[in-house]
């Protein structure tokens, strides 16, 4: 059977850890955190996994204290770290 996981950020829930409120508003940093976390799980089980749910929660998350257009990029940055580390 294929298996689909996901998603990998939720940003519409109560599900990100505490140190990350450090970096609030810091769009370099949040994304290059995620990214990393992104690549290494699809990485991991690329072999295993049809479909990824990359991202949700993201058209209504500000509690990062990111724009829309600053979530609008990141959306875009992790499913680019996906593709790298999964082309299929």
């Amino acid at each position: 059977l294929p298996v689909r996981l996901g998603p990998l950020i939720d940003l519409g829930g109560d599900t990100l850890p505490p140190w990350l409120a450090e970096w609030h508003g810091e769009l370099p940093s949040v994304a290059a955190f995620f990214c990393d976390f992104v690549e290494t799980a699809v990485h991991r089980y690329r072999n295993r996994v049809k479909d990824w749910i990359v991202c949700t929660g993201f058209n209504h998350a500000d509690h990062l204290g990111l724009t829309e257009d600053d979530r609008v990029r990141l959306v875009v940055r992790l499913v680019d770290a996906a593709k790298s580390a999964d082309p299929e």
